[in-house]
């Protein structure tokens, strides 16, 4: 069967970041995990001729799926991948490997292997067809590349925090308070250096976006700010925040992502702990979270709930959260608008875990309610998102617990882990 494709070799665009050096070639930042460093690697390099091929050469990929399986059209010595330079890899948890590389594709090359195999492919002039079409190449390359790196750090995360407890002593009733400090270790520290690199390569940049702009498409701008201060009464800090990144994406698909990721994935690797004594074992293991509006100002709810009637009993903890970044450096009092998140375990209460009382120094992502208020570019922004440090406390997490009296004298220490240990 013979395909027959349009392909624009006159018009030098970018792509994800990189720009074609030449007429005849695509660059784009691809990423992927396999059973070994190798395998990742001609995984991720099938994934940029895929996409390649799939724009650019022939909309039929039967041929070239079949020789993607054997490797055959992966391989440098063939032509199709001019070269390729590795952005980062990571060792993951599970034995794998993971890679994320900039590979530079051969879009000739590709042409004759199609036509080799039976299909037609022929040059044409530019158009501003194929500008936009290798535009959406871009942005669907984003959002493969977002959702691979979260996929990875919430692997990496889940192991990523060792924990230090220490529990007052018990009242009579049976009561304690225990501080739990989530302490970064090595996976911590590859998750947060793979989340940086990743965005920094494919962050748009000043000039993109103003191109963006002038043609009068959407760009998605995300700022960080880091936790200045410690939490009162389970509210925000105000006047203590300062931007220290800001990013720009073309899909907003990638603030979904970083939104689940920051509302849920993230929350569930910190409150992943089991505190142990001499007659318990005490879980907590998060299902997920989600924050509504708590004002009358019609905002709606977010991230509704997915748990069904019993919500209420899962409940373990809320936070509030302001809803306009504005509100990040100004007035915490000057009529603002809050989300209050609450965190949902499996169960409320859990052996001698009576309840979460607080997390400091926590970390949320919001979306911006009124973009006029600033740049027009800031659709969204993460706040508390710690900067890893080897060893050091991330998180606090402060918890209640209630022993039984006839316990009481039977423990003589607590011990805390991950919960999956």
């Amino acid at each position: 069967m013979k395909a027959k494709a349009l392909l624009i070799a006159l018009f030098i665009l970018n792509v994800f970041q990189v720009s074609a050096q030449t007429t005849d070639e695509m660059t784009l930042v691809v990423s992927a995990d396999g059973a070994t460093k190798e395998e990742a690697t001609k995984s991720a390099l099938r994934s940029a001729i895929e996409q390649t091929y799939g724009t650019f050469v022939s909309a039929n990929t039967t041929i070239l799926n079949d020789d993607l399986v054997k490797d055959e059209v992966v391989t440098l010595s063939n032509g199709n991948i001019k070269g390729f330079k590795e952005l980062s890899s990571e060792n993951l948890p599970d034995g794998k490997a993971f890679v994320m590389l900039q590979a530079t594709v051969s879009i000739p090359q590709l042409i004759s292997y199609a036509k080799s195999k039976g299909a037609e492919a022929e040059f044409a002039g530019a158009s501003f067809a194929m500008n936009l079409k290798m535009e959406e190449l871009n942005k669907i390359n984003e959002e493969k590349i977002v959702e691979n790196m979260l996929s990875v750090m919430e692997k990496l995360y889940m192991t990523g925090f060792d924990y230090k407890i220490n529990v007052t002593n018990p009242k009579a009733s049976g009561e304690a308070t225990a501080e739990i400090d989530a302490v970064a270790n090595g996976n911590a520290i590859k998750a947060s250096e793979l989340f940086y690199s990743t965005l920094e390569s494919i962050t748009l940049s000043k000039e993109k976006i103003k191109e963006y702009q002038e043609l009068g498409k959407e760009v998605y701008g995300i700022g960080f700010y880091p936790v200045a201060s410690s939490i009162v009464d389970r509210g925000y800090r105000s006047n203590k925040y300062k931007r220290t990144e800001e990013y720009t994406f073309r899909s907003k698909k990638t603030l979904e992502l970083l939104s689940e990721f920051f509302n849920f994935t993230y929350p569930k690797a910190i409150l992943n702990v089991c505190i142990t004594t001499d007659t318990e074992a005490s879980r907590i293991q998060l299902v997920s979270s989600f924050s509504r509006v708590t004002s009358s100002s019609g905002f709606g709810e977010r991230n509704k709930l997915r748990y069904g009637a019993d919500i209420n009993d899962k409940r373990i903890f809320y936070q509030y959260i302001p809803a306009y970044e504005s509100f990040l450096t100004k007035d915490a009092n000057a009529g603002m608008t809050n989300y209050t998140r609450y965190y949902v375990a499996k169960d409320r209460i859990l052996n001698y875990i009576q309840s979460v009382e607080d997390i400091e120094s926590f970390c949320f992502f919001s979306f911006c309610e009124d973009t006029a208020a600033y740049d027009v570019t800031d659709k969204a922004y993460v706040a508390g998102y710690p900067k890893h440090k080897l060893g050091t406390p991330q998180h606090r997490i402060l918890m209640t617990l209630m022993i039984p009296q006839d316990d009481l004298m039977k423990i003589s220490k607590f011990t805390i882990t991950r919960n999956h240990e």
